[in-house]
């Protein structure tokens, strides 16, 4: 009897056509002994004609997947060519690398003021809309989580408020407006509020371009009083020609100094 020596050869190699940069790839193949001498070769597993890893098989009959992983590198364009070979035979395919999702931010405004070339004022208390657009610039599909920090140094870390948006799935050149809310009311009064909004891919930072000041100057009227008498309560008779006094309180229910002028004004009836 003649015993054919055969050979190890790949059949049913597997991979993916496209991947993500950095994102880990399987790829795998049958190995398969077409003779009938136990045969003993090094399965040798490449990426772009670099050996990456192999796998020791031992054949009699029969065959034996094997299987090997690799990452895509993170700044790697264009195709990855992947191939399983033994000292007989190889298989090999191109896989094309997708730009992973990246997030571009622009347009970041306060109740529709631009920050980027504007310093706004608000008053103590008030809730302001801050909104940013977010574009996916990469080459699939992802959400962004979006970062908001307000302080007077948020670059050292002198943070007074902070939130984060999470973006919908975004395709390709998608963009979506995050808007943030309830992020202004607790600020104290100051003229030198940095804003910064930030994703894992890009950052703006506009320095001292928020500013709260008091609410404005406001009066208020009360005990309005002729010479002693309440006259939002009472009815006052005078003698023609008496001269009585007439007074009102007036209080600054506002929250900066002011000087108030009270006008009186007194109608005869018809």
């Amino acid at each position: 009897t003649v015993l054919e020596v055969g050979e190890l050869t790949v059949e049913n190699f597997q991979a993916p056509d496209d991947a993500e940069q950095g994102e880990e790839i399987t790829v795998s193949a049958d190995i398969v002994h077409s003779g009938d001498v136990e045969l003993t070769q090094d399965v040798e597993f490449l990426v772009d004609g670099t050996e990456e890893d192999t796998e020791q098989v031992t054949l009699s009959d029969g065959e034996e997947n094997v299987e090997f992983t690799h990452t895509i590198d993170a700044e790697a364009e264009g195709d990855v060519t992947v191939e399983i070979a033994t000292d007989d035979d190889s298989e090999s395919q191109d896989v094309t690398v997708l730009e992973a999702a990246e997030s571009d931010l622009d347009n970041l405004e306060l109740d529709g003021t631009d920050l980027e070339d504007n310093d706004v004022t608000i008053t103590e208390g008030e809730d302001e809309e801050i909104t940013v657009e977010v574009e996916n610039v990469g080459g699939v599909a992802g959400e962004f989580d979006v970062d908001l920090a307000i302080g007077q140094d948020v670059p050292g870390e002198d943070i007074d408020v902070t939130d984060t948006e999470t973006t919908a799935e975004l395709s390709p050149g998608e963009t979506e407006e995050v808007t943030f809310t309830g992020v202004t009311d607790g600020l104290a009064v100051a003229d030198d509020y940095d804003v910064q909004v930030s994703t894992e891919d890009d950052e703006i930072t506009e320095e001292n371009t928020l500013n709260v000041e008091k609410p404005a100057a406001e009066s208020a009227l009360d005990n309005l009083e002729l010479d002693g008498t309440d006259l939002e309560d009472n009815d006052v008779t005078i003698t023609e020609g008496d001269e009585q006094d007439l007074t009102v309180d007036v209080d600054n229910v506002g929250g900066q100094e002011e000087t108030f002028t009270v006008d009186l004004t007194i109608t005869a009836p018809d």
